[in-house]
């Protein structure tokens, strides 16, 4: 991760797919908030399910 990130930033992924790879700047900052856009709602529920949001 290059990016320096601060806590309570904004992070939106457009194109997250199953947010394998997105949620890495949530693991380098915790405090990140971090949102996941996908055209594909059922690759949605599957990322939330995936990540523990259902």
């Amino acid at each position: 991760m290059q990016a320096d990130l601060l806590p309570d930033q904004i992070i939106v992924g457009v194109g997250c797919g199953t947010g394998t790879l997105f949620l890495m700047p949530k693991d380098a900052q915790p405090k990140a908030i971090v949102k996941g856009l996908d055209a594909d709602p059922q690759i949605l529920r599957l990322a939330q399910k995936k990540h523990g949001r259902v």
